[in-house]
């Protein structure tokens, strides 16, 4: 079998308005992990926020609508009451494609899974339960990549084009997800030569239907592994001069920018012997 599941351990400081933790093991390559609320919380406003953290370095951040819209888009089966991180893209064509994004771990790594959960709730004898599973597959040699999920805040002031410059240099980007209700172009210029014309949002969310995502209501979608290439058509960030999303909206706005990338590791971090 190339992965398995398996449970993690049970969660410390779980209740409600509160931030339970559990302890990863390393190790193992995580593929995906299953947060199980067992039907005591199935209303994605309550899970705040669900986070990863690396060796003190934060790699994944997500709230609970994020996860579910992420699952929504790439037409993966979900249930209410469980929230599914995935890391492994299982419908990419290449193996390589597919474990880019997985977690790998080595032993000695610190790794804490974090859940906030919202207070939601008028009585805090509420029933409140939650699980943690994963589906891990075989340990690698080194870690290579390291996979960040994660949000900004774009201030488009203004109907028209409005700059985004901010990206963090180096990491591959697998998909930006605009939430926006007013977005209806993307153009993308690095080091002043235009890689991504201004297709408008209907044309964009048919290509994208026609290679099995779901578009979602709300969002502007910039998914250059929509193809299923994984690996290949990532979309290098890596600039001598300049990077700049230019997102044309009809009336200005604040957009959350959701961002899946691939960052390669400098000095791979190998397992000792």
């Amino acid at each position: 079998m190339k992965s398995i599941p398996i449970q993690l351990s049970a969660p410390d400081g779980l209740a409600w308005n509160q931030k339970a933790t559990m302890k990863l093991e390393g190790g193992p390559t995580y593929d995906e992990i299953i947060l199980d609320f067992g039907g005591t919380i199935t209303d994605v406003a309550k899970v705040k926020r669900v986070a990863i953290n690396l060796n003190g370095d934060e790699i994944i951040r997500l709230s609970g609508a994020e996860i579910k819209m992420l699952e929504a888009y790439r037409s993966l089966y979900g249930e209410t009451d469980k929230f599914c991180l995935s890391l492994e893209d299982i419908a990419n064509k290449s193996e390589e494609g597919q474990r880019i994004t997985s977690l790998v771990t080595l032993p000695g790594d610190n790794i804490t899974l974090t859940v906030e959960i919202g207070n939601f709730t008028t009585n805090a004898s509420d029933p409140l339960e939650m699980k943690g599973y994963a589906r891990v597959s075989a340990a690698q040699v080194s870690r290579n990549f390291i996979p960040r999920i994660y949000s900004v805040v774009i201030n488009a002031a203004a109907a028209g084009e409005n700059d985004y410059t901010n990206l963090t240099r180096g990491p591959r980007v697998s998909a930006i997800h605009f939430k926006s209700a007013n977005m209806t172009a993307l153009r993308i210029k690095r080091d002043r030569i235009e890689v991504h014309e201004p297709i408008p949002v209907d044309v964009n969310n048919m290509l994208l239907r026609r290679h099995g995502r779901v578009p979602q209501a709300g969002y502007y979608h910039f998914d250059p592994i929509a193809s299923k290439w994984g690996l290949r058509d990532l979309f290098a960030t890596q600039v001598q001069e300049s990077l700049v999303f230019k997102l044309d909206v009809s009336a200005g706005e604040t957009i959350t920018a959701l961002i899946q990338s691939v960052e390669l590791v400098a000095v791979p971090v190998k397992r000792q012997a």
